[in-house]
């Protein structure tokens, strides 16, 4: 009977032992479902995420803001007839002497450029001379102004208003990390600045507009906060003050100055239409560049006119071969690689550079 009692005994606990170890089994198995499952789902995710990679890597950022060549070229084309328009209405015809103002660090360095990197030779005296010639004023101008709007208006973030104390930081940074454009930079790198800078004004943009609606709401609310919201815009970008110390420079050469608010008003609509074009180059993706000639290597030297990258103002008849620039009324635009954030192994010349020549 021991026997018998002890081998019911072991069965009895085999029994257990088996059910114990089913039940392990299942729950093993259960996990490894649940394991599978999650591996599963996470595969799916890291594909779908991979492929979402690639497509976005494929496409450049496809969705962010487009410019056409065509848009830049035309842009570019209204912005210059402004400017000659300008030119010619206010400076061309016979004036009165004036005078070369001096070096002061301000605006009339861009005239002092126009003057040092074409007309090799001319003193203060000559240049007087030839901005109040009849013909020559609007040539001089012109190019003035576009020296003037490349070096204070583009990649300056001048539209970047909102808060007034943002923009100079965004332009430090944007000088600072652009990538060089001799000889040529970098496809990947030069891809990666540009995508930072149009992320990053889309971003801006995005904050101004909802600070645009925050104060447009408040100002509905509280009037008497009106005075306060004045004082803060006025210390963005204020058009009227920048045409005024721009003035400065060119009023002496001005033919009938009795007309000084028309004057204004006209620099302040080239100054407004180039910031517009420089937001809307900031927020694409393709690198833009305005293109003066690179300085001669000795000022005796003067610029060959280069049918490859130059054309000559409207009217005038096209150089002779080894014919020297005298001055440069507009820039080149040159663009590196596409809105989608293609072909940054590529510059094409959209415009060439506007010139007369001696």
């Amino acid at each position: 009977m021991r026997n018998v009692q002890r081998a019911l005994e072991n069965l009895q606990q085999e029994k257990h032992q088996k059910l114990a170890l089913q039940r392990d089994l299942k729950e093993a198995q259960d996990k490894l479902a649940e394991t599978t499952a999650d591996l599963e789902a996470a595969r799916k995710r890291w594909k779908k995420a991979a492929s979402q990679l690639s497509q976005f890597q494929s496409q450049g950022g496809a969705g962010l803001y487009q410019v056409t060549d065509g848009d830049l070229i035309n842009s570019a084309k209204q912005l210059r007839y402004d400017i000659r328009a300008f030119s010619v209405q206010y400076f061309l015809g016979k004036a009165p002497l004036g005078q070369l103002p001096g070096v002061d660090g301000g605006f009339s360095r861009y005239m002092r450029e126009t003057i040092n990197t074409t007309l090799k030779g001319y003193d203060d005296d000559d240049v007087a001379h030839l901005m109040s010639s009849e013909t020559s004023g609007p040539v001089v101008i012109q190019a003035f102004l576009w020296r003037l709007l490349v070096g204070e208006i583009f990649e300056q973030f001048r539209w970047a208003a909102s808060p007034p104390w943002l923009r100079k930081p965004m332009a430090a940074v944007y000088r600072a990390l652009k990538p060089t454009a001799a000889p040529t930079p970098e496809a990947s790198g030069e891809r990666r600045f540009q995508m930072w800078k149009a992320t990053t004004s889309a971003l801006i943009l995005e904050s101004m507009e909802s600070m645009e609606e925050e104060e447009e709401e408040e100002e509905q609310e509280q009037v008497q906060r009106s005075s306060e919201s004045t004082a803060e815009k006025t210390s963005s970008f204020n058009c009227w003050s920048f045409s005024d110390r721009v003035l400065d420079i060119i009023r002496p050469f001005v033919r009938n100055d009795s007309d000084v608010e028309g004057i204004l008003g006209n620099l302040c609509n080239i100054i407004e239409s180039s910031i517009a074009l420089d937001q809307e180059i900031c927020r694409q993706m393709a690198r833009v560049d305005w293109v003066f000639p690179p300085p001669p290597s000795s000022k005796d030297l003067l610029v060959s006119f280069n049918p490859d990258d130059m054309a000559v103002g409207v009217g005038e008849t096209t150089p002779r071969p080894g014919q020297y620039v005298s001055v440069v009324m507009a820039p080149a635009l040159k663009k590196r690689g596409k809105s989608t954030g293609e072909d940054f192994e590529i510059e094409n010349l959209l415009l060439k550079m506007e010139v007369t020549c001696m």
